[in-house]
């Protein structure tokens, strides 16, 4: 099965998402449970509007926790507000 380039990129995200979650327990206690995951990469438009049109037919399943790449750093943005996790090692 061919998946769609634009969900691999958003795919790669989610992976790297999930390696911090692995790396700081104390994320994991931080989000929301459920929760829709909005991974974003600035450097990358066409995947940012790719991923705010997904999370909108997503809406409904849990609050959405925006996830914003930049380089190594993660920065999270909840409901409740930023959450900042360690820079990634």
């Amino acid at each position: 099965m061919v998946r769609n380039p634009m969900e691999l990129r958003i795919g790669r995200l989610h992976g790297l998402f999930v390696e911090h979650l692995l790396r700081d327990p104390g994320l994991r206690e931080a989000l929301p449970h459920p929760f829709v995951l909005v991974a974003l990469d600035p450097s990358d438009p066409e995947l940012m509007a790719y991923a705010l049109e997904a999370a909108k037919r997503s809406a409904g399943e849990g609050p959405m926790v925006y996830a914003l790449f930049q380089g190594e750093e993660l920065r999270l943005i909840a409901p409740e507000g930023p959450i900042l996790p360690a820079r990634a090692a």
